[in-house]
């Protein structure tokens, strides 16, 4: 008996039911979000994600560059979205990228200067996307970044200061050697 309630409980943690979950029943996305955050550790290689720009090909068009870029950051960020003309076009959460097929989630991104990294209230834009409600953002700083037009990154950690500025530092060198 002991064992058919352990394996039942398993089952509602497993990565499948984040990506069927049905908006009706949040509890169980919740649950599994939770264990992906509390297992997920970023790589703290500042060197690795300077040289992230190096790794990426040149594809037919600049949105394709910037979202395998954007992909290559999944080791160095807990959570991530990339949007482009204010539609959410690919996002990762804790190590895993999440499908963005059947989402419309729209933003208003802020105009500021090209590679110019700003940082806000992870908690704040979360509930602007209405995602509020799937993890814990206590310890979350997140950052805003616009590599194009209408194109923009935010990305979102837990790393403390001063790790976080040299984090932060060795991003911004990967997105000027990149559109190098």
């Amino acid at each position: 008996m002991k064992t058919t309630l352990t394996k039942k409980i398993e089952l509602l943690f497993e990565q499948s039911n984040i990506e069927t979950a049905k908006p009706t029943a949040p509890p169980v996305a919740v649950m599994t979000l939770d264990k992906l955050q509390l297992q997920y550790e970023t790589l703290d290689h500042d060197g690795l994600l300077e040289n992230i720009s190096y790794m990426a090909t040149k594809m037919n068009s600049t949105f394709d560059n910037w979202n395998l870029f954007f992909t290559r950051l999944i080791p160095f960020f807990e959570v991530g979205f990339l949007f482009s003309e204010h539609q959410l076009q690919n996002q990762f959460l804790f190590g895993k990228e999440i499908s963005t097929k059947n989402k419309s989630i729209q933003l208003r991104l802020p105009k500021s200067n090209v590679f110019q990294i700003l940082r806000t209230d992870a908690q704040a834009v979360l509930t602007k996307m209405n995602l509020a409600h799937l993890f814990r953002t206590e310890k979350m700083n997140c950052f805003y970044i616009r590599v194009e037009d209408n194109t923009g990154f935010i990305l979102m950690t837990a790393k403390a200061e001063p790790w976080l500025q040299l984090k932060m530092d060795s991003l911004q060198k990967a997105l000027i050697n990149h559109q190098l």
